[in-house]
């Protein structure tokens, strides 16, 4: 019992350290640099608004809360492919959950966010000057006498060589490694380290962090989870000598499971509270000082334990919705995204597939 008072307290005085911790350090902290991190992954965790660090599915929990895996029982992997913001930004995902091995879970997951076939005018210039002429064109009297000629800037009269217009990408991307274990039959632990990897056109970052994750059951439908990304602070070191700070952010939420066994139906509403320590943000809920809280709903509605409807809002008024399908070896999961930085950015379609890989060996053997 000692022993356990004594690990309980520890606990408690890191958390509490990681709370002060940001306040000291936030002059040194760079805004929005993790902020492709906060897109979220898994096509129901994103219907239900991101408000799932205490009930993820376990192929998805490396990234909300490690600690969930813990209680994972089978091998499953997961793919999502969503076309964010009318199809500009691609978010992509592949992940996969080991069961309990000595008293361990793992999982992985790797997470690629970019904007590609931009397009690269660089060379397509044809910098002539405000006359437009050029050495092989007829008639051409010279450099021009204002020195707009050759200067490498879009000058009235210049044109562009669609020819030779060309494209390049942008991309975020995170690989995430994970491990969970049981400290007793109502508290899991979990922790995560994760590479984070930046391309830029000719600029690339690199970048390492770590994550730590609780998952707390109080009773048999009552869920309690809390999550810290970046828990010492994460650094990104580009190419140019540049460096960006993501500070830590806390996660704490809480679910619970309303089963009517006559009606076949299960409900599990979520709420959410996301602190981040970059200061004052858009769309917050609450703003003290250095830090910006937001708040995430969400509704999970099973139906004869096959088909699932999801509502959600995240924390920057987002709207979720989405349905998802209950097989023999896996969910089908589609959600549709709207409101809030959706209706000014246009809105999203998400789609994911999660295999549970034993089952799927035997329907294959099988032959379907």
């Amino acid at each position: 019992m000692e022993n356990k008072k004594k690990h309980y307290n520890t606990f408690l005085i890191l958390i509490l350290f990681l709370l002060i911790l940001p306040k000291v350090i936030f002059a040194f902290g760079t805004k929005y640099a993790g902020s492709f991190l906060k897109n979220g992954i898994g096509v129901r965790e994103m219907n239900l608004g991101g408000a799932v660090v205490s009930n993820p599915q376990s192929v998805s929990a490396a990234y909300w809360n490690p600690a969930v895996l813990a209680e994972n029982l089978q091998l499953s992997g997961q793919f999502m492919h969503t076309e964010e913001f009318a199809g500009v930004l691609n978010l992509d995902q592949f992940s996969i959950a080991i069961p309990p091995c000595r008293k361990y879970a793992f999982g992985m997951i790797f997470l690629r966010s970019g904007v590609d076939n931009i397009p690269l005018t660089e060379n397509a210039l044809l910098d002539f000057g405000n006359d437009g002429l050029g050495p092989e064109d007829q008639g051409y009297p010279g450099p021009d006498s204002d020195g707009s000629e050759g200067n490498n800037q879009f000058d009235p009269g210049e044109r562009i060589d669609f020819g030779k217009v060309g494209t390049f990408g942008a991309s975020e991307n995170a690989f995430i490694f994970s491990i969970a274990t049981k400290h007793s039959s109502k508290i899991y632990f979990g922790g995560s380290a994760k590479t984070l990897y930046k391309n830029l056109y000719t600029n690339k970052a690199l970048g390492i962090g770590f994550d730590i994750g609780l998952l707390y059951l109080p009773s048999k439908n009552y869920r309690v989870g809390l999550s810290i990304s970046d828990i010492i602070t994460t650094f990104l070191f580009w190419d140019d000598g540049e460096k960006e700070t993501i500070l830590p952010s806390l996660q704490i939420g809480n679910s619970y499971k309303y089963i009517f066994t006559p009606l076949h139906l299960t409900f599990i509403p979520s709420f959410d509270l996301d602190l981040e320590f970059q200061g004052k943000q858009n769309s917050t809920t609450f703003n003290p000082t250095f830090i910006s809280i937001r708040t995430q709903f969400g509704l999970e509605t099973l139906i004869k334990d096959k088909i699932f409807l999801r509502l959600g809002k995240d924390g920057l008024n987002g709207k979720h919705m989405g349905l998802g399908i209950k097989t023999n070896v896996g969910n089908i999961d589609y959600g549709f995204a709207l409101g809030g930085r959706y209706e000014t950015l246009g809105n999203s379609h998400r789609i994911g597939l999660t295999i549970h890989i034993p089952e799927f060996i035997k329907m294959v053997k099988k032959g379907f």
